[in-house]
């Protein structure tokens, strides 16, 4: 059994029914293809291996011959000029490869040179061109090819040309000859084309492992750090902030075409209705093809798995588009055959549960697009708060910025609806317009860029209790809604019992995952080790897994602060060496030992990237044995299979905490997580809904477990419902919730509906229908005609269905942005139109170069001092806040790092806004410079509140005097800019907020000559100045100065330079400023003269 074998446990087969278990032979079959060893040494093995230079850093694994009966019987035989070469690509791809062969891609494979000669199947002369495109698989090895490639006559080029569909006339392939001193060209290597899959044939298949960097992937080597060190602080959480609020760096989505070039995006707008738990949502995003030619353009779009498309249009220049759902396969030949035809044709398709594309057919050149697409989406709960979450990927190739254009480029309305009043609203991301009743609100907001996702956040009362919303369509269709975010009281647990299973399979290394997990697992061993100081004992063993399993102790352990840092070592040192992902036998092991400790709770806690052997036999077993020991999943790693970490963690009887990319989880979700597992939770939960006696149709149609702090939503069909019971047991008692549905929470539409069919089609895709595998299939056949129904009854794109719109190819017309304009404002989401916003409340909102990848703190520093080198402040400022966060301990030359990053970064743009309040503004260009002004105001506070809010999160450290004056002169110069950019009561509040600190100064602290001392009352001086305060500005500045005067023979040889140079400054402001008494300033002078 091969390792492509293992690597994909589900295969199409023709009839299009997947395909479960290890049949091994059946999977085998469905390539299609020959697959035979060579022998290693073998005279075969040795004329192969001669292909690859010594100096390659490539080792050789393993080598098969391949044979396709299907290119035997097509290669072009009459096409001469045959040669060997290598094609080279990520592991997930050879299951394709090898059953399909080599196809020209719609979109070019993830190459380095993006397709620089168009739409064709790439090969290269050398194994180390190819073997950059690899991507390893989970044992750590990568695959490339060998194909008799018949090239016939060769057109060699120098430069690019991505436009290619077909080498040109008289030439049957493309060579991009490799630059050479000399020869200069576009392409750093060899690079053969052909535009025809018949002129390849795939010969033999390179296992291989090499040790070079490729092109795409993330160094995720782990440097070894003290855990200890970056797990205890308490400033840790505070770091990562709330995973579900912070942007995944996702590739950002944006239309592109076939070979690689994006076409501009030139403005956003965004129309949300929330209700409760839900949302509408509308994205209208507009695109420019920029170029000469008429193209045809893919769309990669993201969505969380309780999201579903339920609506698209597309608006060209000044015609309309409506997509129809129907059939995927059908979808997918009318596409065809529309393009075949040149007319101009959409298709969105559900790649993934979390993945969409939109494929965009004969675009024009020149023509502009507005991409209308609509999805409804079940919302979060955090903290007491419904979350809603527009991530920054729907906005994140604008074309022009501030400075291009005078109007905003993103426009975001929200309609808030609620059974209950509205406690408040809040974005802790944008400044927002708002205006509200008791029970319904809009929010509006335009940016000129939407360069981190934005999060709004609505609290309402009785968050606690059960709701009910029940909702009637066009067609007198009635659907229901019970959501209940339960929070239970907590109870006292004498002992547990913790087992925390850690992925060591070689796909960890991949994505970040082996540092997230690393991370997670010390969070998870802290944050247990403080539940036992409160006096739970809390017994716990780690177990490994790959394809093997390793315990870390022979028995489950007491934790103490001893075993912490046990298993603190043992964690920092872990390595992803136990080969394929066998957690289906790691669980059996686990739910065995188990069992033989009675009357003591138990959880299990897995950390893994989801990437698993026998997927379906693993579900199983953990759905058999979820009450005996619940299981609680942290999905890492940027390659993580969200998907099935959700999946495992429902029924597992546990809750999941998925992590962004390059992220490492939250320690207060962890805390949240061991809370749950702690404490009883809600069982055998039933719903009974009151109905006119219709037949109802719940979904989920069983529900195993209810946590605390947990939000449920459930759904029902049929006819109008009243009312419903919730019942449930907790410790072995019954309990019940009786929920009617009030008058306000009873609407018109087809939002509930929507949601209600998605649950429905989620619960037949994640279900399972018998352990046996062949009846899974079988039942799972059966139900698929159900769920095509109802995907087409409520405008889903499903794995079954797609949108399909196909317009004639007649003249488009000019470009109206009125048009566009008109569109946008038809789709409004605001219920109170006659009331007026409130005055804007200004809320923090982080800057982007303050969030910065995961790193151990030493390496934060090393990369605020390149970054120093390299005058970007910004980047600068990003890392030692960092830094400073795990560890507010600062060394001087680090301390130095943070304030040379603040002063750089705020002095600029503090400049710019006073240039631009003191200069004389055209009048047909105050509007665009108060734009401009209002972006420096925007950016100077958010730098000022991320610097206080790092000071306020480093308090209390031991880290000395001349610290805490640093932070605290910090301190003074955010007041100071903050009350630069405001007015009225505002601006009096900050300069009070001056007046105040500087009696709190301990300037006794240190001594009189202290450079630093000098230059904070520098700078208090200057500020009372500034704010009119003369004369206290002058008092302070001679405070300062007679007292360093009068101790200037004590100055030390260190700080001499520096503790003369500001007295200079603060001599030159008191004479300046006491310039009509010329007794002071000769005596200031003077005094200064003689002294130094």
């Amino acid at each position: 059994e091969i390792q492509l074998m293992k690597d994909d446990l589900t295969i199409g087969e023709e009839a299009g029914v997947a395909v479960y278990g290890d049949d091994t032979d059946l999977k085998y079959r469905t390539l299609k293809c020959e697959i035979s060893e060579i022998p290693e040494n073998s005279e075969q093995w040795n004329n192969i291996v001669k292909f690859f230079p010594s100096t390659s850093n490539l080792k050789i694994r393993k080598l098969f011959e391949i044979s396709r009966d299907s290119e035997n019987s097509t290669y072009a035989n009459k096409i001469s000029n045959e040669k060997m070469l290598f094609h080279g690509s990520k592991f997930s791809n050879w299951m394709g490869i090898l059953s399909h062969g080599l196809l020209l891609p719609n979109v070019p494979e993830n190459r380095t040179d993006l397709g620089m000669l168009g739409k064709g199947i790439y090969f290269g002369s050398d194994p180390t061109t190819s073997a950059r495109y690899c991507y390893p698989g989970k044992l750590g090895t990568s695959l490339m090819s060998i194909h008799s490639v018949k090239l016939g006559n060769v057109h060699h080029v120098k430069k690019k040309d991505s436009s290619l569909t077909a080498a040109p006339a008289g030439f049957d392939s493309v060579h991009g000859t490799k630059s050479i001193p000399g020869n200069f060209t576009e392409f750093q290597d060899d690079e053969y084309v052909i535009y025809s899959p018949n002129q390849q044939m795939l010969k033999f298949l390179v296992e291989f492992e090499h040790d070079f960097k490729m092109p795409n992937l993330n160094n995720n080597s782990f440097v070894s750090f003290n855990l200890k060190d970056e797990i205890e602080e308490e400033e840790f959480d505070r770091k990562v902030g709330e995973i579900s609020m912070l942007d995944e760096p996702i590739e950002p989505s944006s239309l592109m075409t076939s070979s690689g070039i994006q076409l501009p995006l030139v403005g956003v707008t965004i129309k949300a209705a929330m209700m409760d738990m839900v949302a509408k949502v509308v994205v209208m995003q507009h695109f420019h093809n920029d170029s000469f030619n008429q193209v045809e353009a893919k769309y990669n779009f993201p969505l969380d798995e309780m999201s579903a498309v339920c609506g698209f249009e597309a608006f060209i220049n000044g015609k309309r588009v409506v997509g129809k759902v129907k059939e995927k396969t059908q979808a997918h030949q009318e596409y065809a055959e529309a393009i075949q035809q040149g007319k101009r044709a959409y298709l969105l398709d559900q790649e993934k549960p979390d993945q969409f594309s939109l494929t965009v057919g004969n675009l024009p050149p020149g023509a502009h697009v507005l991409i209308k697409i609509t999805y409804v989406t079940e919302l979060l709960v955090e903290n007491d708060d419904i979350v809603l979450n527009i991530p920054t990927l729907l906005a994140s190739n604008l074309k022009s910025n501030l400075m291009d254009s005078e109007d905003a480029q993103v426009s975001i309305e929200i309609s808030v609806e609620s059974a209950h009043d509205i406690k408040s609203i809040k974005c802790p991301t944008h400044d927002i317009l708002l205006k509200k009743t008791e029970t319904k609100a809009t929010v509006q907001v335009e940016l000129f860029n939407l360069k981190r996702s934005f999060v709004l956040l609505v609290s309402t009362d009785q968050i606690h209790e059960p709701k009910m919303w029940v909702e009637v369509d066009e067609n007198s269709h009635y659907a229901s809604m019970v959501s209940f975010y339960p929070k239970f009281q907590l109870e006292s647990v004498n002992q547990v019992e913790v087992t925390i299973i850690l992925d060591r399979s070689a796909s960890i290394r991949d994505g970040g995952g082996l540092h997230g997990l690393k991370i997670a697992a010390a969070t998870l061993v802290n944050q247990l080790e403080k539940l036992s100081q409160n006096g739970t004992a809390v017994f716990v063993n780690i177990l490994g897994f790959g394809s093997s399993q390793v315990y870390l102790f022979e028995d489950h352990l007491k934790l103490n602060f001893n075993l912490k840092n046990v298993i603190y070592k043992h964690i920092d040192t872990l390595t992803p060496s136990l080969g394929g992902t066998d957690l289906y036998n790691a669980l059996r092991c686990a739910y065995e030992i188990s069992r033989r400790s009675a009357g003591i709770s138990k959880s299990a806690f897995l950390i893994t990237d989801g990437h698993v052997d026998r997927s379906d036999q693993t579900l199983n077993l953990i759905s058999a044995n979820f009450k005996l020991m619940p299981l609680f999943v942290m999905g890492i790693g940027s390659n993580c299979n969200k998907h099935f970490v959700r999946h495992m963690a429902k029924i597992g009887g546990g809750t999941c905490q998925v992590c962004a990319p390059k992220m490492i989880p939250s320690g207060n979700k962890i805390q949240k997580m061991i809370r749950q597992a702690m404490q009883p939770s809600l069982t055998n939960v039933s719903i009974r809904w009151e109905n006119s006696g219709q037949e109802v149709v719940q979904t989920p149609s069983q529900i195993q477990t209810v946590f605390s702090e947990e939000p449920l939503l459930v759904f029902a069909f049929g006819g109008r419902t009243d009312g419903a019971t919730l019942t449930a047991s907790q410790n072995g008692q019954e309990i019940s919730w009786k929920v009617h549905c009030p008058e306000l929470a009873f609407s018109r539409g087809n939002l509930i509906h929507r949601i209600a069919a998605r649950n429905m089609i989620k619960e037949w895709s994640d279900g399972n229908f018998s352990e046996n595998s062949v009846e899974h299939i079988l039942q799972k056949k059966t139900k698929q005609s159900f769920i095509i129904e109802i995907s087409l009854k409520f405008n889903l794109a499903s794995e079954f269905t797609s949108f399909i719109a196909i317009e004639d190819p007649t003249p488009i017309g000019k470009y109206d942005p009125e048009f566009f304009k008109k569109v946008q404002l038809e789709e409004s989401v605001d219920q109170l139109e006659t009331m007026g916003y409130e005055e804007p409340v200004a809320q923090y909102t982080t800057p982007d170069f303050f969030n910065v990848p995961v790193l151990p703190r030493s390496e934060y520093i090393v990369m605020a001092r390149v970054a120093h080198t390299a005058q970007r402040y910004e980047d600068m400022a990003g890392y030692m806040i960092a830094a400073t966060l795990e560890n507010g301990a600062l060394l001087v030359d680090e301390r130095n790092l943070l304030e040379i990053s603040f002063e750089n970064i705020l002095k600029s743009r503090v400049e710019a806004y006073r240039r631009i309040e003191s200069s004389q503004i055209p009048k047909d260009q105050v509007e665009t410079c108060q734009k401009f002004k209002s972006r420096l105001s925007r950016e100077i506070s958010q730098i000022c509140q991320g610097f206080l809010n790092l000071i306020e999160n480093s308090k209390g450290s031991s880290v000395g005097d001349e610290h805490n004056m640093v932070m605290s002169l910090l301190k003074l110069k955010c007041s100071r800019s903050m009350a630069l950019i405001s007015h009225g009561e505002q601006k009096k509040n900050y300069v009070s907020e001056i007046v105040k600190n500087f009696s709190l100064f301990n300037f006794d602290s240190l001594p009189p000559t202290h450079p630093l001392r000098i230059r904070t009352f520098l700078e208090i001086s200057d500020a009372f100045r500034e704010f009119n305060m003369n004369e206290k500005a002058n008092e302070i500045g001679k405070r300062a100065f007679d007292e360093a005067i009068s101790e200037l023979d004590c100055l030390s040889e260190e700080t001499y330079k520096d503790s003369t140079r500001y007295l200079q400054i603060l001599r030159d402001g008191l004479q300046l400023e006491n310039s009509s008494s010329e007794n002071f300033a000769e005596k200031i002078s003077e005094n200064f003269a003689r002294k130094i």
